[in-house]
C-alpha cells in the first residue's frame, strides 16, 4: 500500500518513493466496459454532457474528470479504480468527446464546469463523491468544485498539478518549455508569422477561432502535437500522430484549452491556492506529479501541498505529465485503493 512513501510533513521532506526503483509497481485494473452509459443536458440548455458508470453499481461513488480542457475519455480512465469496490463515473466534459456540440466554446468556463459536476451528483443520485480523481486541468476541476462543494468530496487523488497561474500559463506557451524542447518548439512556432509571435497564445487563439475550418484544424493539430510532445519523459510518437488523426480529440482540445488560458481560466491569481481553506479538514488529498514534469512544473503541486495541510504528495521520480506512465499510474492507484478504507 501506500505506506512505502515517505509522506510530507515539514519542508525539508523530500516525497521520495522509498522503495528500490526494480520494486514491482501497481498496475491498472483489467478493462472494463461501462454497464451503464447516457446523457444529461446542462442547466443553462447549450449542451448535452456524456457520462458513463462502470464497476460497480452499488459500490462507493468515485468521478473522474479528464484534462485538456476538453481532453475527453478514453477506456484507460476506468481501470485506476478498483471496480469491485467503486461506482465509477466518468463525463466528457463540455465540448470533449461524445459531448455535443463538439468544441463548443459557447458557455465553456471552470464555473459552468462546476455547475456541472454538481448536477451530474443530483442526477446521479450520490450523497457524496466518495473520491475525486482528476488529472492535469482534471486537477483545475477537482479543486474548484471541492472549493465550491467541499460537502460534497471525502476525498481527492490530484495528478500533474495547474492551477494557472500566469508564470505557469507563460511557461507552457511563451517561454520556458521552449528551452527544453527546441526542436518541438520551432514546429510550434512554424505556421504563426514572426510579427505575432510575441504572444503565441495570442496567435493561436485567433486561428483557433477563425471563421475557416482548415485554418483551425492546422493551428489545433500543432498545438495539441506541441503539448503531446512534451509530455511523457519518453513520448511515443506513433501514439501522438494517430491521436493527431482523430479530429474529434485535437479539436475540442486546442480550442478549449487556448480559450480557457485567454481567459485565465476565469480565476483570480492565487484562487485556487487561497481557496483551498475552504476545503474540509477532514477531506483526504492525495498529490501525484511527475518530477520531470515540463507541462505542469511540480513547483505548482508542492505549492499546494503546503496549502492543504491534511495533504500527502509524491513525485514520481521516472515520470513527465503524462498520465499513462508507469510510476505514475503506480501511484494513483495505490491511492485510490487507500481511499477505499475511508
Amino acid at each position: 500500500g501506500l505506506a512505502a512513501v515517505a509522506w510530507c510533513d515539514d519542508a525539508d521532506a523530500t516525497a521520495e518513493p522509498k522503495e528500490a526503483p526494480g520494486a514491482p509497481l501497481t498496475e491498472l485494473y483489467p478493462e472494463i466496459e461501462p454497464y451503464k452509459q447516457g446523457y444529461v443536458r446542462t442547466r443553462d440548455g447549450k449542451h448535452l454532457l456524456y457520462y458513463e458508470e462502470c464497476g460497480n453499481p452499488d459500490g462507493k461513488p468515485a468521478l473522474f474528470l479528464h484534462g485538456g480542457p476538453a481532453g475527453g475519455l478514453s477506456p484507460m480512465y476506468r481501470r485506476f479504480f478498483d471496480p469491485g469496490f467503486y461506482r465509477i463515473v466518468l463525463l466528457d466534459q463540455r465540448g470533449a468527446g461524445r459531448s455535443r456540440p463538439s468544441a463548443s466554446l459557447e458557455s465553456n468556463t471552470t464555473w459552468h464546469l462546476v455547475d456541472d459536476l454538481e448536477l451530474l451528483r443530483e442526477h446521479c443520485m450520490v450523497d457524496k463523491w466518495h473520491v475525486v480523481l482528476g488529472g492535469s486541468w482534471g486537477s483545475t476541476l477537482a479543486l474548484a468544485y471541492s472549493e465550491s462543494f467541499p460537502e460534497k468530496v471525502r476525498s481527492m487523488v490530484l495528478r500533474g498539478v495547474f492551477l494557472f497561474d500566469k508564470e505557469d500559463m507563460h511557461w507552457l506557451f511563451e517561454s520556458g518549455a521552449s528551452a527544453h524542447f527546441p526542436d518541438r518548439w520551432e514546429r510550434f512556432t512554424s505556421i504563426i508569422p514572426p510579427h505575432e509571435r510575441g504572444s503565441m497564445l495570442g496567435a493561436y487563439y485567433r486561428r483557433l477561432t477563425s471563421d475557416d475550418r482548415e485554418t483551425q484544424l492546422e493551428a489545433a493539430k500543432r498545438f495539441v502535437e506541441w503539448e503531446m510532445s512534451i509530455s511523457n519523459l519518453r513520448p511515443d510518437f506513433d501514439v501522438i500522430k494517430r491521436e493527431l488523426e482523430n479530429v474529434e480529440f485535437f479539436l475540442p482540445f486546442a480550442r478549449a484549452e487556448c480559450h480557457f488560458f485567454i481567459h485565465g481560466g476565469w480565476l483570480r491569481p492565487r484562487q485556487l491556492l487561497d481557496d483551498a481553506v475552504k476545503i474540509h479538514r477532514g477531506t483526504a488529498v492525495h498529490i501525484v506529479h511527475g518530477r520531470y514534469d515540463l507541462v505542469c512544473r511540480p513547483k505548482m503541486a508542492w505549492d499546494l501541498h503546503r496549502a492543504i495541510p491534511q495533504s500527502t504528495i509524491e513525485f514520481t521520480w521516472d515520470s513527465g505529465h503524462s498520465t499513462a506512465e508507469t510510476r505514475t499510474i503506480d501511484s494513483i492507484v495505490r491511492a485510490t485503493d487507500r481511499f477505499r478504507d475511508l
